[in-house]
């Protein structure tokens, strides 16, 4: 075989290879416009029955309408959410696998505890779901009527006041610190794995103080299991009328602001994002969710990836010299 036809044979094959290389294109392409068509996996890093699971359960039907797949709802709780959240980050980027994230796990987390997951690097923004009241209460067994009756109690005996949250690293456990600092009431976080469990804590007396949002204990509020001392907000819900806000029971500068989003793993392709961005929408906007929101004390956040974005992280920078200041860690 002289030179021209081993040039010649070399040129074939280049030629061949560059055309076996289009289909593998295309097909991705295909693979994204045909999404989806199986059943999507929405990962909730927390235990049944808290906000986020109660809000991932409500989101997978309404996105199922729109997307005409079912999303399974799976709880992978511990670590705070780190574990549900690292399955997500090393999932398959193909839009199967998602997360219902928040500000605990994907602000508080990375920022508390010691780990090596960073939000905006490892995990895709599909888009902001909600905004949650957030309540302040204590047990029934604490004899404080209004907050700075507790705070008052705390001074008084500062080793019999416990308070519990959803885990290291939570909104809970962040808050909670501001609050003890900002009220100089000195409290001890009992940690639990998941928000229901820090609400039976309360419920029961092991602990006397919890903020969480008001989605996770209405029904126990509502039954006279706990007692409600404030809210956020600068008004006061219909869910909750007769509890002052913060700023009316004279904590202005207290104010924990609880969301919850859905987030996919790193590098998923655009259209997928776009289409469950859509879907996530489209259910946030129907009549059924704003019914639901309404009776959770749910504000609903549609918009952009793009929206979360910025969102994380303005968060990540506002609590970043808060969480060094105070030097909440995992305890």
């Amino acid at each position: 075989m002289n030179r021209r036809q081993s040039l010649q044979q070399l040129c074939a094959w280049i030629s061949l290879a560059a055309v076996s290389a289009t289909p593998t294109a295309s097909s991705a392409q295909i693979r994204s416009e045909a999404f989806p068509d199986r059943p999507i996996k929405l990962i909730v890093p927390f235990p049944p029955g808290g906000a986020t699971d109660v809000l991932a359960r409500t989101l997978a039907e309404g996105m199922r309408e729109v997307l005409g797949r079912p999303l399974i709802v799976e709880n992978k709780p511990g670590a705070g959410g780190l574990i549900g959240t690292e399955f997500v980050k090393t999932a398959t980027p193909d839009g199967y696998t998602l997360l219902l994230t928040s500000l605990n796990n994907h602000v508080m987390l990375p920022l508390i505890q010691a780990t090596q997951f960073q939000p905006e690097r490892d995990l895709s923004s599909v888009g902001l779901a909600v905004q949650a009241s957030t309540a302040v209460l204590v047990s029934n067994a604490t004899p404080a009527r209004d907050l700075q009756e507790f705070v008052e109690l705390a001074r008084k005996q500062p080793d019999r006041m416990n308070y519990s949250s959803s885990g290291n690293g939570s909104f809970g456990h962040f808050f909670t610190e501001v609050f003890k600092a900002q009220a100089e009431a000195p409290i001890t976080h009992v940690p639990y794995k998941g928000a229901a469990p820090s609400v039976m804590a309360l419920v029961s007396n092991e602990v006397q103080f919890l903020v969480i949002a008001y989605s996770a204990i209405q029904s126990n509020a509502e039954a006279g299991q706990v007692r409600v001392l404030a809210q956020d907000g600068d008004r006061r819900s219909p869910l909750m009328p007769n509890v002052p806000t913060l700023a009316e029971a004279g904590f202005g500068n207290f104010q924990p602001n609880f969301w919850l989003g859905l987030s996919a793993p790193k590098n998923t392709p655009r259209a997928v994002i776009t289409k469950l961005n859509a879907a996530l929408n489209m259910t946030l906007r129907s009549a059924a969710f704003e019914e639901r929101a309404r009776k959770s004390a749910w504000t609903s956040t549609p918009g952009s990836p793009e929206m979360m974005d910025r969102r994380v992280s303005g968060d990540l920078k506002q609590y970043g010299p808060t969480v060094r200041k105070l030097n909440i860690k995992a305890d």
